[in-house]
């Protein structure tokens, strides 16, 4: 199975490929899933970040946080 592909579109054209995921290392497969799991935390922060900002949320302390990163 060959990943890849043409987008066309009104400025110009993207010709995209991606290794399948037999070509690809256990170890580029783990960097992949850390990254996934990276962003969906940052994202999660964010929103809960908000939620505090806005009143909506739990309070820090019941969260049993200090304090939320920055992100």
């Amino acid at each position: 199975m060959k990943y890849s592909g043409v987008y066309e579109f009104e400025k110009g054209t993207v010709h995209w490929s991606r290794p399948t995921p037999d070509e690809i290392s256990d170890e580029e497969r783990a960097r992949r899933a850390q990254n996934f799991a990276d962003v969906a935390l940052k994202i999660m922060l964010r929103c809960k970040k908000r939620e505090i900002e806005n009143g909506n949320g739990d309070r820090l302390e019941e969260l049993g946080l200090g304090g939320l990163p920055d992100v």
